[in-house]
């Protein structure tokens, strides 16, 4: 990442290069053995979803390549997002104890002592505001980086088509004017 922000090109070398390419290459060698061969409509999943959705305007269906990396970004982003945010929320509870007893007092409460159920998520009011709190303190995303497709501005700034936007996260959600 620091490489990236610095500007630095592609083929500059970084620790771990090597072990991130065989990782990328098996992710995107089992992705494909998933996405080849597969009939659209034989499962109701996201995968089968993606390889049978045809974008309304062209009446096109999305490519392999495509499928494939939409799986990919998904995997890896809900994967990574979801283990940060549950790491950070699980610590910051065993911070405080207090805390960790009413969410599961609320969730014993909800659930009659029994699993969580997809139908119970609206009722755990507290839990949800507690994961919230510890994503905020400790964002899974911590800068996010975008770029420009026009001209736009931002407040005072001018803001021209292909420069990159870093938004840190990470600061925005500790920042003194929007939180005491």
């Amino acid at each position: 990442m620091a490489l990236t922000i610095l500007g630095a090109p592609r083929w500059v070398p970084y620790p771990g290069m090597r072990k991130a390419a065989r990782g990328r290459g098996f992710l995107k060698q089992f992705v494909a053995g998933l996405t080849s061969g597969n009939e659209p409509g034989l499962r109701n999943n996201l995968l089968s979803l993606l390889i049978g959705a045809n974008d309304p305007q062209t009446g096109g269906s999305m490519s392999e390549t495509h499928v494939r990396e939409s799986i990919l970004a998904f995997v890896m982003a809900g994967h990574e997002t979801t283990a940060l945010a549950l790491t950070w929320t699980f610590y910051l509870l065993s911070l405080h104890p207090e805390i960790e007893e009413r969410v599961r007092g609320e969730i014993a409460t909800i659930t009659g002592g029994g699993l969580v159920q997809g139908e119970d998520i609206e009722s755990l009011r507290y839990t949800q505001q507690v994961i919230q709190e510890a994503m905020r303190l400790y964002p899974p995303a911590r800068l996010i980086v975008r770029q420009a497709r026009r001209v736009l501005r931002l407040g005072t700034e001018t803001i021209g088509p292909g420069t990159f936007v870093y938004v840190p996260v990470y600061a925005v959600h500790r920042h003194a004017e929007f939180w005491g």
